[in-house]
């Protein structure tokens, strides 16, 4: 019987590491999109008002 709870301790813990884990990657993902999207979105504006300001052909 103490081994089977044993067991299911270790998985247990295996199992909550690995969602800590894919948590950790799942908010690091996050943040470099946070990072990375208001630049592009800046570079877009920048494009629209430069296409914006040129004179019509």
């Amino acid at each position: 019987m103490g081994k089977a709870i044993r067991g299911f301790q270790e998985a247990s813990n295996e199992f909550q590491s690995e969602f800590k884990r894919e948590a950790e990657q799942l908010e690091q993902a996050v943040k470099t999109t946070a990072e990375i999207e208001p630049k592009q979105i800046e570079g877009v504006k920048s494009e629209q008002d430069s296409a914006g300001s040129s004179p019509a052909a």
